[in-house]
């Protein structure tokens, strides 16, 4: 039987004195889930996987340091960093551990917190992103320094080419005007302290130390972190199995919900049956 999640949101301050907003839908199971949204978006982005999931466990969003309404990034911010940030709400929250998952930005952020703190991984699910971004960092820092002195506005192009196919963008779902509504208000210098945190981001050497139930999700035609690079990690995550999204770019769980949220079903159903 089905149960109504319940719905809270808050923010927790962590212990530099920075806030992280949060939203926990909850409906009081074992199976605890953490979503981490990709860079420039927030807790938002996951509308409607939420939707699909949210009778089945308990339910994590919050908007990253840098994002949405936490507070921002002003200084070097690594990715060990954003690890304890999510460790700092998980202990508030009282919890001690969840499976957590991520896109793009958000799956390099998971993937750390699942390197750094194995103990408070029970899963990984891997959405539309790498271990390493394997062009030069220069390229992350003027991609940052273009929202600095042009503005979000003259990216929208580059990203929405990035983010969906063209039979999604050509469909007018409302999820892609949101989408370009989050983007365009984000903090400028927060954008670039998070691009330089993934043009130093590489996690290739660690992934033979995971062992805990995986799930590598790519879209077909993604641009950003192509198939070669969720291959790479299914390939070295001891037991992780490949999805591989027919027909879709970089942002999956906006373009095919149902296919990422049977994924992160699954992957929830397989940390309660000790396979780790």
């Amino acid at each position: 039987m089905s149960r109504l999640p319940q719905v809270s949101e808050g923010v927790v301050t962590l212990s530099d004195g920075a806030a992280l907003r949060y939203r926990l839908s909850a409906v009081g199971g074992r199976r605890r889930l953490v979503l981490i949204h990709p860079l420039a978006m927030n807790i938002e982005f996951w509308d409607p996987l939420v939707a699909r999931l949210a009778e089945h466990m308990d339910i994590l969003l919050y908007d990253v340091r840098g994002h949405g309404r936490s507070s921002p990034i002003l200084h070097t911010f690594s990715d060990a960093d954003h690890a304890r940030d999510l460790v700092g709400l998980l202990d508030h929250l009282g919890w001690s551990g969840a499976t957590v998952a991520g896109a793009s930005m958000g799956g390099c952020i998971a993937l750390a917190f699942a390197v750094h703190f194995p103990e408070r991984a029970e899963g990984l699910g891997l959405i539309d992103t790498t271990s390493h971004y394997d062009h030069d960092p220069a390229a992350w820092e003027r991609r940052g320094q273009r929202a600095m002195t042009e503005g979000f506005g003259a990216m929208i192009g580059f990203q929405l080419d990035r983010w969906f196919s063209d039979e999604f963008r050509n469909g007018g779902s409302p999820v892609i005007a949101r989408a370009i509504e989050i983007f365009v208000a984000n903090h400028a210098p927060s954008y670039v302290e998070a691009c330089r945190m993934l043009g130093a981001f590489d996690m290739s050497r660690r992934l033979d130390e995971l062992n805990l139930p995986a799930r590598v999700i790519v879209g077909e035609h993604d641009p950003a972190t192509p198939i070669r690079m969720a291959r790479f990690m299914a390939d070295h995550i001891p037991g992780a199995e490949l999805r591989i999204v027919a027909s879709t770019r970089h942002f999956t769980p906006l373009e095919a919900p149902d296919v990422v949220g049977d994924e992160l079903r699954s992957l929830t159903a397989a940390t309660m049956v000790g396979t780790r």
